[in-house]
């Protein structure tokens, strides 16, 4: 349980909004199959090497491999649009942990290691710090109002490729 519900309430849906967040990010959209598919999968991969590699610092490299491969995969996406909308999503991941969640810990006294050996306080505290993909989902895949459009990266490579 101590892993399970983690897995279930926080990192598959945290898959989820990052791949959505990669795409509307740059004004993409995927079709259903594909987001399912897509998010089931980092979200397996993330796990994996949660499990495994995380002790060792290892894990990001690894889903932000993952990450892109999925995005180039699933999607069809140039490399360089991949990358981007990859970083992007995380970045804003990363801003929600530091802006959010490390105060949070520091306010309420609660150590990183209790936070994630307690699976409601990990599920409460990776929401937090997904909290950042939220509102870009919301804004960027919902509501189509994207940060970079796609057609301006497109038209950059095209002029470098001159």
């Amino acid at each position: 349980m101590t892993r399970l519900i983690p897995f279930l309430f926080y990192q598959i849906p945290e898959s989820y909004l990052l791949i959505l967040s990669s795409l509307g990010l740059l004004g993409l959209r995927g079709k259903l199959g594909r987001l399912i598919f897509a998010g089931l999968g980092l979200g397996i991969i993330t796990q994996l090497s949660r499990y495994y590699l995380f002790n060792f610092g290892l894990h990001t490299p690894v889903i932000l491999f993952a990450h892109v491969i999925i995005l180039l995969i699933c999607f069809e996406l140039p490399i360089s649009i991949a990358l981007t909308g990859c970083f992007l999503s995380y970045f804003l991941l990363k801003m929600g942990e530091t802006i959010l969640v490390v105060p949070i810990f520091s306010l309420t006294k609660t150590s990183f290691t209790d936070a994630i050996n307690t699976p409601w306080l990990h599920v409460a505290f990776g929401w937090l710090s997904a909290s950042f993909l939220v509102i870009s989902v919301l804004i960027c895949y919902i509501g189509r109002v994207p940060l970079i459009r796609i057609t301006q990266i497109k038209y950059q490579e095209e002029t470098k490729n001159e």
